[in-house]
């Protein structure tokens, strides 16, 4: 039976997946394919790496804890508020010089292509470059340019992307990573910011709603308990992934179901 991962936006709140793929990786199950947008497809690249869910917790954390790593690079606004050289050069130290075709995973991190408003799935070229791409928040972050390309974040176009291997697995888990809006932390901090993020945040859960109805998974881990933080709210990662794994860890028997229902199917 082949096996299909699709991580979803996030954020701060994205180290969130690691959790699920703590429970993939206990359960034994084979992953050959994994999709993504936005702050999964740093996750989803790392694990389609190969590496184990230690040592993305390990790099994820010291990606994000470094005191040389503040991404907040604020500039005079041309076309962002952040110039985002500080998170592409930490992206770089991450994820190298490594291409799609040495991955031990088939890996689909998507983007929009702002030029005709279409959904990029890279599988080709540097993983880097792709999740650079699908990172990268509109008016937050610059657009990222390949092959004479401006792309945004993937979740400008689909929040949780599905559909871009959900032909090519029997069955297919989806991680849906959004804040509960009926109890939402407002801060006082960068509203500028703030605003942005939370505007992107309201309009990306409505899409993956929708976009989840076209094309569902077979089982779908929703993760809603995280409404304290922030989108770059980066410093509580370590809190993040424990109130995580106990949102996953109640939803893990209604996975264990979905996976033995399927096992019956010829």
């Amino acid at each position: 039976m082949k096996i299909g991962l699709t991580m979803s936006v996030g954020g701060a709140k994205g180290v969130g997946h690691l959790a699920v793929l703590e429970v993939i990786e206990e359960l034994g199950l084979d992953v050959s394919y994994v999709s993504s947008a936005s702050m999964g497809s740093i996750a989803g690249g790392l694990y389609s790496m190969g590496l184990s869910t230690k040592e993305i917790n390990e790099i994820l954390l010291g990606f994000i804890s470094r005191k040389k790593l503040k991404i907040l690079d604020f500039r005079i606004p041309k076309d962002s508020l952040i110039a985002g050289n500080r998170i592409s050069e930490a992206l770089r130290e991450v994820f190298g010089l490594v291409k799609f075709n040495n991955l031990k995973k088939k890996f689909y991190p998507v983007a929009c292509d702002i030029t005709n408003g279409k959904m990029k799935a890279f599988n080709s070229g540097f993983v880097v470059d792709a999740v650079e791409a699908s990172i990268s928040v509109p008016g937050i972050f610059p657009p990222k340019v390949i092959d004479g390309i401006k792309y945004v974040d993937g979740g400008v176009i689909d929040p949780v992307p599905t559909s871009v291997i959900r032909d090519k697995v029997d069955f297919l888990i989806a991680v849906k990573i959004f804040p509960n809006f009926h109890n939402w932390n407002i801060s006082n901090k960068l509203p500028i910011l703030q605003n942005m993020a939370k505007s992107l945040t309201i309009i990306e859960s409505n899409l993956a709603d929708l976009r989840l109805k076209e094309c569902p998974p077979d089982f779908l881990f929703e993760i809603k308990s995280l409404s304290q933080y922030e989108l770059f709210d980066i410093h509580s990662a370590p809190e993040v992934i424990e109130k995580a794994r106990k949102a996953v860890r109640e939803q893990l028997p209604g996975l264990k179901k979905a996976l033995e229902n399927r096992a019956r199917i010829p």
